[in-house]
């Protein structure tokens, strides 16, 4: 893994955040990356992205009673998680797959309030981690994932224990909120961006009259916006106003902070190809409910070949019939089975921005495209 200067190892970092007087195992399995199926559909005549996946998976179990009894005691399995991460030439995709609970955490005889926390704190330190670690030089990186309550996701026969408390599709939403939030304060909010005129006027306001230095100041700002990583959350409910949403965000510290989380979707800032269709702005992930959608709208294409990932059919303009715009995508979602009567599907996202490439990170890209 390519690792940041300051990273440290998951171990230190989860016994940071979880209980000191209680015992946690953990067994943590990943694959060297491989060569998977891009997640983007390329446009029409172009190849698609050279794309590399690698799978992490995080199991947690408890031994109670332990340091009490001489006799060797049971262990509990209680959380595991499934991260995909992703990686091409411009993008690291951490996409968080599956994640379940077991119910057994209750053998700790923790309260309820407090029975949660441990799994919330779990799941955001390794997803953290998992960041700070894969982050390359001014290459961005998204954290993605939709919460869909389910009975079960993991553990087969775990909603039969009374124990495992099984959130809502809202209450799901609002928890994985809580926990990427967690990421996204890791990082320097997002400036706002500011015409070259503004900057300007605000440079000059600075310095009064004398405006020698103006537009070495100008510069200076935008450079140190550059040197740093900055990191913002994204939320869509398919079917629900931005006034409903904005009830499921994580609130800013203070009324003065700068808000970190915003009710739209960041796809054109990540997809390879913004101009492109509809369908080649969309990633395309295991069991998504946006890639099912995909899917079926990929039929309406001609010389349509069912199971082709990554391409765009020789006789298409690479342009669906019926949905024409992201924004006819999202709204078509809310009649989707997953996302209408009485469920709903929260899409959350997480943009880390590094800064900039240098130029001579980019010659060097450059020189490997070419060769």
């Amino acid at each position: 893994m390519a690792s940041t200067p300051d990273s440290k190892p998951l171990r230190e970092l989860l016994a940071k955040v979880l209980p000191k007087d209680v015992s946690f195992t953990f067994y943590h399995f990943s694959t060297p990356p491989t060569k998977s199926p891009a997640l983007y559909s390329a446009p029409p005549h172009t190849k698609p992205e050279r794309t590399y996946c690698e799978s992490h998976f995080l199991a947690v179990s408890i031994t109670p009673g332990s340091s009490n009894s001489a006799e060797a005691a049971e262990e509990f399995l209680i959380f595991a998680i499934e991260v995909l991460i992703y990686s091409t030439k411009h993008l690291t995709t951490i996409f968080v797959s599956k994640a379940d609970s077991t119910g057994c955490i209750s053998a700790l005889g923790l309260s309820r309030s407090q029975s949660g926390s441990p799994l919330k704190a779990i799941s955001g330190t390794f997803v953290s981690w998992l960041v700070k670690e894969r982050q390359r030089p001014g290459k961005r990186l998204v954290v993605s994932l939709f919460a869909r309550a389910q009975d079960q996701y993991l553990f087969p026969g775990s909603v039969e224990n009374a124990d495992k408390h099984v959130l809502d599709d809202r209450g799901l939403i609002k928890w994985w909120c809580r926990v990427l939030d967690s990421v996204v304060r890791d990082y320097a909010p997002e400036k706002e961006s500011k015409s070259i005129a503004k900057r300007i006027a605000d440079s000059a306001s600075k310095n009064g009259s004398d405006n020698r230095h103006m537009g070495a100041d100008v510069e200076v700002d935008m450079e140190k916006s550059e040197d740093i990583t900055t990191a913002k959350g994204y939320l869509i409910i398919p079917g629900f106003d931005t006034h409903d949403m904005l009830r499921y965000i994580p609130p800013p510290p203070s009324p003065t902070s700068k808000p970190r989380w915003t009710v739209t979707h960041p796809l054109l800032r990540l997809a390879p190809h913004p101009a492109a269709p509809p369908r080649c702005l969309i990633p395309h992930f295991p069991d998504d409910p946006k890639s099912r959608f995909l899917d079926e709208l990929d039929e309406e294409l001609p010389d349509h070949v069912g199971g082709a990932q990554g391409g765009t059919p020789s006789r298409s303009n690479g342009y669906w019939k019926s949905v024409k715009t992201l924004d006819q995508f999202w709204d078509m979602m809310a009649y989707r089975q997953e996302c209408c009567s009485g469920r709903c599907v929260g899409f959350i996202w997480v943009v880390v921005t590094p800064p900039h490439a240098s130029i001579k990170e980019e010659a060097e890209d450059e020189s490997q495209s070419q060769s």
